[in-house]
């Protein structure tokens, strides 16, 4: 994944974004996992990638349509199949495993932020040291 937007940009797409969803950026952010929530071009990256869900379908409960605690992101094509269903518990605990990995392929991939995070390096064997 390589970053095409500036800083700015990213800045503004989000704020664009939580506009049309009706909410606040923070609340945007709030939703957003937090490995790449404290970058703004991280998390426009994976809100490009995201539907915003609602769990309980806008067309059924109209007032619950600006409720941020009744959205999540989600993986679009799976928000688009399930339509005007509820979302389940075990579907909202999948797209929250599918944020964390999207998310982690993200703040792996992007180099903005190379100099705030390291690799350990592991050997693929461990010495012998003569204890068993």
């Amino acid at each position: 994944m390589t970053a095409t937007l500036t800083p700015y940009q990213a800045e503004s797409y989000l704020e664009t974004r939580a506009y049309n969803e009706g909410i606040t950026v923070d609340e945007l952010l709030d939703m957003t996992p937090t490995s790449v929530s404290d970058h703004p071009v991280e998390s426009a990256m994976f809100w490009q990638q995201r539907d915003y869900s609602h769990k309980f379908p806008v067309s059924l409960y109209p007032e619950m349509a600006d409720d941020p605690d009744n959205a999540m992101p989600e993986d679009s094509s799976v928000n688009r199949q399930r339509g005007a269903d509820i979302m389940t518990s075990e579907e909202e605990y999948l797209a929250t495993l599918d944020n964390e990995i999207l998310a982690s392929e993200i703040d792996l991939s992007y180099s903005g932020d190379v100099d705030t995070c390291y690799l350990e390096y592991v050997p693929d064997t461990l010495p012998f040291f003569g204890l068993f």
